[in-house]
């Protein structure tokens, strides 16, 4: 391990971090924790299983396939969860904040874009985010898809690593506050809370990608009237909940077929298809080739 990694297993206890923390990746594997601790900036990355965080009395849990943000000087309890294998990357603020404004600089959208900022140091939207396609997503899928590897080769997360790693959280971020932007409302309070509305309901239809699920269940599910959270959900991004539930499930659709476990007949029925031509139809439509084609090549 060099200066910026650190493996760890077994019990995870105060001793293993520091008073402050530096640019360091963490890969944590079957450890076991219940610790708190003083955060820097940080991304916390379930490989496997469960990971159970309280920042700012708040609870998050935290699968597989999602990120969580963690801002800069924030108090993290981490709870004994079930995870077996995660990552943990700390950044410092000093830096995170250099790579911020010279972005600022060289990119008329970020100098528009609605950072909170105070002493040129950005504040992220707090929350778990799904992997999807942003940078900072891309690159810790890369991460978790090679964790054994990625831990034995310590040598490649030098410096320019955490340059990487800002540069992608900074340019995901803003699409997170485009997104709230889109919201009408009048005060900030409201936005951010309808925000987190719409984002408990996007975790719901991930976490039932493969059920029926109303408007009307949405709705009740983040205490909204169906036609507020319709008009919401819509504007936040940019589809209805209805088609975003499509478009999830035929990504799980496509990810089924390409580790050749199902059959497209099967993937069509746990899709919730009739009959395997109109799931061919709807995922030549979104990806440009039938199953089939996907399927050989």
């Amino acid at each position: 391990m060099n200066e910026h990694t650190s493996y760890i297993t077994g019990e995870l206890t105060d001793k293993h971090f520091p008073s402050r923390f530096s640019n360091v990746i963490y890969f944590s594997d079957h450890a076991k924790f219940f610790l708190r601790y003083k955060s820097i900036y940080s991304i916390k990355v379930p490989v496997t299983g469960i990971d159970n965080f309280r920042i700012n009395h708040k609870m998050i849990q935290l699968q597989a396939n999602n990120y969580l943000i963690v801002n800069n000087d924030q108090e993290v309890d981490c709870l004994l969860g079930n995870s077996e294998k995660a990552i943990s990357i700390f950044i410092e603020p000093e830096l995170l904040a250099d790579v911020f404004n010279t972005c600022k600089k060289n990119s008329e959208n970020l100098l528009s874009n609605p950072f909170d900022i105070q002493n040129d140091e950005p504040m992220f939207f707090e929350n778990s985010y799904p992997f999807e396609n942003n940078p900072l997503s891309e690159l810790l899928l890369k991460l978790s898809n090679s964790f054994d590897l990625e831990k034995k080769n310590a040598d490649k997360f030098d410096i320019s690593f955490f340059f990487k790693v800002s540069e992608a959280l900074i340019l995901s971020q803003q699409e997170t506050f485009k997104e709230i932007k889109r919201i009408d409302a009048v005060k900030k309070s409201t936005r951010l809370e309808l925000y987190n509305r719409m984002i408990k309901a996007r975790e719901f239809i991930y976490d039932n990608w493969d059920k029926n699920i109303s408007v009307d269940l949405l709705a009740k599910s983040v205490c909204m009237s169906p036609y507020h959270f319709h008009r919401t959900f819509s504007s936040v991004y940019g589809h209805t909940a209805s088609h975003y539930h499509k478009l999830i499930k035929m990504k799980k659709a496509k990810e089924l077929i390409s580790l050749k476990t199902h059959s497209i007949s099967q993937v069509a029925e746990i899709t919730g298809y009739d009959n395997i031509h109109s799931f061919s139809k709807s995922f030549k439509k979104l990806f440009g080739s039938s199953p089939s084609h996907f399927l050989n090549n």
